[in-house]
């Protein structure tokens, strides 16, 4: 260990670079580095070699949210879990794990509201629970497929397979949703297009941040800078404030 220098890790990193590795990921590897370094040294007392090396943060990208268009071509979806499984994650913003590990028993149709439970069986990415509310248009198609879906038990999830479990691969199942719609996405497209249109239709930040679980009101208002311009009537309701 003592052999490696300043001079070895900042070649490697060099070399990650023209191998084109994204800023995060190189970041993420350095990290790694200095971790592995400081336990030698703490443990051997051998100086860190990667102790000196800073690498400039990644810059933040502009969060990919859906047009007008494509929400509208999303709100014609007719076929009941599809249009369900869309409208809940267009009008919740949930990510990807919260919204495969969804239970019947986690709608409250009389209060409107959806929850996301920090449980045994998941626990969500800032591992608090919070509830997000459930809007007219996504409670009406939630409703629609709870009569037509074989799985409608409290503890059913909401999106099976072929059993009562969850789907298993849920961004390909997204993905086979979204392309019957004509659109592409993600459930993060989702949750940028939730955030950034509650913003512009004057949902309080505040609000938005406990809604999709941000840690400090800091996540939420990087949003603030790429709101959409000209939120048109039928597009504001399903994100305004009530």
């Amino acid at each position: 260990m003592r052999q490696f220098t300043y001079r070895h890790i900042n070649d490697y990193l060099n070399k990650r670079k023209k191998d084109r590795l994204e800023q995060s990921s190189l970041c993420n590897e350095l990290r790694a580095i200095k971790v592995f370094f400081n336990l030698c040294n703490k443990l051997y007392k051998i100086p860190s070699p990667a102790r000196d090396i800073r690498l400039s943060k990644p810059s933040r990208k502009a969060p990919n949210i859906y047009s007008q268009d494509e929400i509208r071509k999303i709100l014609s979806v007719r076929a009941s879990k599809d249009r369900a499984v869309l409208l809940l994650d267009l009008q919740a913003g949930l990510r990807k794990g919260e919204m495969a590990s969804r239970k019947w028993k986690h709608i409250d149709f009389e209060k409107d509201i959806i929850w996301v439970l920090s449980e045994k069986e998941f626990v969500p990415k800032d591992k608090e629970s919070r509830q997000v509310p459930l809007r007219k248009e996504v409670k009406e198609a939630l409703l629609d497929w709870h009569k037509e879906s074989k799985f409608n038990k409290e503890d059913d999830h909401i999106f099976c397979g072929k059993t009562r479990q969850g789907v298993t691969h849920f961004d390909r199942f997204m993905l086979n949703v979204l392309a019957k719609a004509g659109v592409k996405g993600s459930c993060q497209k989702f949750r940028d297009t939730f955030a950034s249109y509650s913003l512009a239709c004057g949902v309080p930040p505040q609000n938005v941040r406990e809604w999709l679980g941000h840690s400090s009101l800091k996540v939420t208002d990087k949003y603030s800078n790429y709101l959409p311009k000209a939120v048109e009537s039928d597009i504001r309701r399903l994100f305004e404030w009530r």
